[in-house]
């Protein structure tokens, strides 16, 4: 079972590269970084019993620049997007970003991809709320065209450019990798088709069991591997429940630390590492 680190870097927050290096020393598999590039003050969700959205999610420094600064101060840990809302960004310039911390990386780069929840801020951002999947599933394809060929073209509903350079090439091959954040089975049949992996929030492993039968009967016919991550506020520091998401099927659990202090950071990521044993499981 692979161990990620989720972080939502802020000006407030502990320095990424602090985090970073001590995720390295720790022998972690990945650090993942949130992706917000405007939070809508009014949206579609009505608090709820007075809980109203937390405002770290304006707070959070670009994802790019962010792991750009992590891998400046580290040589094998992987680093990602977790997850970068990439119909709010223009396809030419997002695969210009990725293919270039990818080769800054030397392959370390996972391209984690999702939607905000918020209709607002994806309509801001130019964004189909109301076909979001054939949004993304877009975006990708046009990205890959550009991560592939030397004279990149593409024409579809949502992007469209006539043929054009655009370097560097990523040193992954054939591009990093593309993980998905959802829970929407309706997702699934879209992600089969492109996606490298799934980024599955805030389920049991008896869920994980129940979807990864699905997984199999979508993937299989891919004819290719596919990456099973688990992502949850609930995971304890147990190892226990760390082995029952690996024998559901999961190839990595990612394990939020969001924390204002470093040095309360840098605690919490050696207890972490000592209760689940990471110096033996990697």
């Amino acid at each position: 079972m692979k161990i990620g680190i989720s972080v939502l870097p802020t000006d407030y927050s502990p320095d990424i590269a602090l985090i970073a290096k001590e995720l390295e020393e720790l022998k972690f598999e990945s650090l993942w970084v949130e992706d917000r590039p405007i939070l809508p003050v009014n949206t579609f969700i009505k608090p709820v019993d007075g809980i109203r959205i937390p405002k770290i999610f304006a707070d959070v420094a670009d994802p790019f620049v962010s792991l750009a600064r992590a891998s400046s101060v580290t040589e094998k840990l992987k680093l990602a997007t977790g997850p970068c809302l990439i119909t709010e960004r223009n396809p030419l310039l997002l695969s210009k970003e990725v293919a270039s911390l990818d080769m800054f990386t030397k392959g370390r780069f996972i391209f984690g991809i999702g939607m905000s929840p918020f209709k607002e801020e994806i309509s801001i951002m130019g964004g189909d709320f109301d076909n979001i999947w054939a949004n993304i599933e877009e975006a990708v394809l046009s990205m890959k065209v550009l991560w592939t060929e030397t004279k990149s073209e593409f024409s579809g509903n949502y992007y469209k450019f006539p043929p054009v350079f655009s370097f560097p090439s990523s040193v992954s091959e054939p591009h990093p990798p593309v993980l998905v954040y959802t829970n929407d089975e309706k997702s699934y049949e879209y992600i089969s088709k492109w996606g490298n992996g799934i980024v599955l929030e805030n389920i049991s492993p008896d869920e994980l069991i129940s979807q990864k039968i699905l997984f199999d009967n979508l993937f299989i016919k891919s004819n290719k591997d596919f990456d099973i991550t688990i992502k949850t506020k609930d995971v304890s520091r147990d190892l226990e429940l760390i082995n029952e998401f690996e024998f559901a099927g999961a190839n990595r659990l990612i394990i939020d630390l969001y924390s204002y202090d470093s040095e309360q950071s840098i605690e919490s990521l050696q207890d972490i590492a000592n209760k689940i044993k990471l110096y033996k499981n990697i």
